[in-house]
């Protein structure tokens, strides 16, 4: 698994994606995780790249910030 994630997924970028997001809405951590259903810490997690989002987490914050989940990975601009 580990070989996996380190092949396709890139954790700085997809927590720099979800902090620039964030900040392009004006949200804060607690308001962010309010409107998807986790704690802030969570989201904090993510965006210093602590913790990776699960898929059901990638697919709410995709349709929350209405991007796609391509996009929200860094596989796509």
């Amino acid at each position: 698994m580990e070989n996996l994630r380190k092949k396709y997924v890139d954790n700085n970028l997809i927590g720099n994606r979800l902090k620039e997001l964030r900040a392009e809405k004006g949200l804060t951590l607690v308001e962010l995780a309010n409107q998807i259903g986790v704690t802030h810490t969570i989201i904090s997690r993510w965006e210093r790249s602590v913790y990776i989002p699960s898929v059901f987490a990638v697919v709410a914050l995709a349709e929350f910030f209405d991007v796609t989940t391509d996009y929200l990975l860094c596989k796509t601009n």
